[in-house]
This record gives structure tokens, C-alpha cells and sequence, in this order.
């Protein structure tokens, strides 16, 4: 939009040249634009005749458009409905495609979308509703037509929706409809932005074969309408087990170095109920992998960058050469019997101000809560920049390594890991040990 002096004019990616916008505007000069996100409604400011108001929503069709044979798209495209794409098709995209606030795109079982470099985002300046990917709750993702698949690829992006995929169907008041989950996921060298949560995994009895491959998962700005501007969880799982992650990074670009970030700063993995795997991305598919091929998980800049509760204990994780940097916590594991957490660098924000009047909370590297027979070895825990206290200045706990927090009593191995500079290495709280006599 452009405020002139004969008033206002649009153009988007499918104008060649300038439109009037004068929708009850007299020509006249136009001093200022604003435009509310949150309600679609532009503001003009003119210079001698008022503030004149305007709806920007865009057109949306509840007919959708139904994807029935085998399809690509290369030419980009402003969408006015929804799209679905039908059992045993697929739909390949490798264009731009914006979508009103409205749409989604549904993926019946059996059907295939392919963003193979595509763009996946909003119109209008709002959240589009993202990608319903629907599945058989009762049936094992093989063979193919069990289940509806979404593949990103080539540097595919996702942006600015409210949830970017979610693997079951949905009524039209946002309710699950739990026999229709089981859908797959797979991301190879993709790109998630801005998304009010980026994937979401509900509950699926049988073993997901979803994976995500040096897949960046991104927030650099507020989020147009998450409730209050910021991001959920780039990933969230519900009583799943089997999802990889492998060489991806999760990061709030927001995030100062060096500053503790606070809950709206979102979650990397939130987990309930759900066994999954991060490790690095290794360039020659034989393990194990030399440093110069492999690409670590990486968490920035987040409140949690792994946080798992448990009502099983044996939906235990496995966490491997994964980086934590700059979270205020980096994992939360709870209940997670089992678990292994090896070779991770976990650097640990250092807190800003003085240490007995700063209000940031508490960060730590790695939390233990109600574990047993967990494996923690070769962690390298650390603060850059942490000094002693001088005379007179009041010590107060704000950096820890590691918690263990009432550990059952099942072989726990916490060995041959390193912390530097914290101002405490391990705290362990409540009970730690077999008491039983035998």
C-alpha cells in the first residue's frame, strides 16, 4: 500500500502496475498508513480531511480446490480457498503459493504433497491454518496408501501459519478427530519460519516414520496473531514414538548473546507421553560419524530446548551430539526413564546485572526429574564470562549444570562430563538412592 497526495494505492505479486484504493477515500493527500494485523483493517491519516479506515481481508470460497490427478505447480499463485489433495495423487509444489487467513491444505490417506523448493505462506497479513496430513490411527504407516505424506525438500519454507502441519484431521471448530492420526512428516534441508508452532504429532499407537534432516526451525519476528506475538513450540508430540530429528537447528533469532531468555522466547521440542531421537546429521551415512561430516543439533535462544512429561516411563529419549546454546533451560526430562544424553555441549546463559538484585530466573544445562536408569556421559556444561564474587557481593544461585531430581533405583550413569564456570556444577535434591534393604 502507498499513501499519496490523491490517496491510496495497493499492487501485490500478481499486479504488474499500481491500483487505486480509494474505497470511500476522497483524493486527497495522505500523510501516514498503519495497518492492524490483528483485525485486517488499514488506517490513512490525511492532511486536512481525517482518519479514514478500510477492510484488507482478503476473499476466501469455502469450495475448495480439490487436487484429483497427479499435479505440479510452478507458477506462483495467490490462493482464495483451501486445497485438497486426494488419495493415491500427488501434488507437487515448487512455486510461491499465499493463502488467506482460512485456508489450510488437506492431505487425504494416501495422498502426497511435495513442496520441493516451494514457498508455503500468508496472505493479507494474517496466519493462514497450515497442513492437515491425515492418517489411519489402526493402521502401520506401510504401505503408503495407509497414511497421507508431506514432504518438504531442496529448501523448501513454511511460514507464518498457525500450525504449520498437523498429522491428523480436524473438524471445523479445531477439534481432533483421533482415528484419522498417523500421518507422515519427512524434511530434508527445510525451512519452518514464523509459525505459531511449526509441527504437530498427536497421539499414534504404532511407530511414526516422520524424520526431519538439517531442517531449520526459525523465529525472527513477533508472530502476527499467536495470542500474545510469540511462538508455542516449533515441534510438539503427544503419546508418538519414532519421530528423528537429525543436523537441525531450532532458534529464536531474537535472543540477545549472552542473556537468560524468558517463557515467550517458545519451546524446541515440547513432549508428552512421546519417544523420539535427536543426533547429528552425518554426511556419509556410516556411523560413527568423523566431526568434519556431522552436522550437531543445534537449540538457541529458547526458554526450553527439549521439554518431555511423562505419565509412561518408558517413553525415553535419546539425545546425542546436540548443542544447547543460550536456552534457560536446555532439557526437561521427567519421568523419562532410560534416556540417554551423550556427548552435548550444553553453554549456559550468564546471568545479566548484579547477582543479588537481578530478577532473571534460574537456567541450567540438563534437568532429571523422576528418572532412573538414565546414561549422562561426555556433556561438556559451561557460562562464558561467569567470574568469582568480589567482597561483599551476595551470592545467589543462577547457573547450574546438571539437576538430579529423586532418581529411582535403577543403575544411573552420570560420567566423564565437564563443568566449567558455573556457579553450581550438579545439584542433586530429594532421594538419589536405593534405600530398600536386600
Amino acid at each position: 500500500f502507498a499513501g499519496t497526495d490523491v490517496g491510496v494505492f495497493y499492487r501485490d505479486n500478481t499486479l504488474d502496475r499500481w491500483l487505486p484504493f480509494n474505497n470511500n477515500l476522497p483524493s486527497c493527500i495522505v500523510m501516514d498508513l498503519e495497518i492492524n494485523d490483528s483485525t485486517n483493517r488499514i488506517y490513512a491519516a490525511t492532511f486536512g480531511r481525517g482518519i479514514f479506515e478500510s477492510d484488507i481481508s482478503c476473499p476466501f470460497s469455502t469450495e475448495p480446490l480439490v487436487i484429483s490427478d497427479n499435479t505440479t505447480w510452478t507458477r506462483d499463485t495467490v490462493m482464495d480457498r483451501s486445497i485438497v489433495v486426494d488419495s493415491l495423487v500427488t501434488f507437487t509444489i515448487s512455486c510461491r503459493i499465499a493463502f488467506p487467513y482460512q485456508a489450510k491444505i488437506f492431505v487425504k490417506q494416501g495422498g502426497i504433497l511435495v513442496v520441493n523448493g516451494g514457498l508455503l505462506t500468508n496472505a493479507c497479513f494474517s496466519n493462514w491454518q497450515g497442513i492437515e496430513v491425515w492418517g489411519h490411527e489402526d493402521l502401520e504407516q506401510m504401505p503408503l496408501s495407509n497414511q497421507g505424506r508431506v514432504y518438504f525438500l531442496n529448501g523448501a519454507i513454511l511460514e507464518k501459519a498457525r500450525i504449520g502441519v498437523t498429522t491428523c484431521r480436524k473438524d471445523t471448530a479445531g477439534r481432533v478427530i483421533w482415528n484419522t492420526t498417523g500421518g507422515v512428516i519427512t524434511a530434508d534441508s527445510a525451512v519452518f519460519r514464523n509459525n505459531y508452532k511449526a509441527i504437530e504429532f498427536l497421539s499414534y499407537p504404532h511407530h511414526q516414520s516422520s524424520n526431519f534432516n538439517r531442517t531449520l526451525f526459525q523465529t525472527t519476528v513477533d508472530i502476527i496473531d499467536g495470542f500474545t506475538g510469540h511462538p508455542s513450540d516449533f515441534v510438539s508430540m503427544f503419546d508418538v514414538k519414532g519421530v528423528r530429528f537429525s543436523g537441525c537447528t531450532f532458534q529464536n533469532s531474537r535472543v540477545l548473546p549472552n542473556t537468560a531468555p524468558g517463557p515467550h522466547r517458545g519451546r524446541g521440542i515440547y513432549s508428552i507421553n512421546s519417544q523420539f531421537y535427536v543426533n547429528d546429521w552425518c554426511n556419509n551415512y556410516n556411523p560413527p560419524c568423523p566431526p568434519a561430516g556431522s552436522v550437531p543439533c543445534t537449540f538457541r535462544g529458547l526458554h526450553y530446548g527439549i521439554r518431555q512429561l511423562n505419565y509412561t516411563p518408558v517413553a525415553n529419549v535419546s539425545i546425542n551430539r546436540a548443542q544447547f546454546i543460550d536456552n534457560s533451560r536446555g532439557v526437561y526430562l521427567s519421568a523419562a526413564d532410560y534416556s540417554e544424553i551423550t556427548s552435548c555441549e550444553f553453554k549456559i546463559p550468564k546471568s545479566s546485572g548484579d547477582p543479588g538484585t537481578s530478577s532473571l530466573d534460574t537456567c541450567y544445562g540438563l534437568y532429571l526429574g523422576a528418572c532412573t536408569g538414565y546414561h549422562v556421559e561426555d556433556n561438556h556444561f559451561f557460562v562464558e564470562g561467569n567470574t568469582l564474587l568480589t567482597s561483599g557481593q551476595q551470592f545467589r544461585i543462577r547457573e547450574i549444570g546438571l539437576v538430579v531430581d529423586n532418581s529411582g533405583g535403577e543403575p544411573n550413569e552420570i560420567y566423564r562430563n565437564r563443568f566449567d564456570s558455573l556457579d553450581l556444577a550438579i545439584n542433586a535434591q530429594r532421594c538419589n538412592r536405593n534405600d530398600e534393604e536386600k
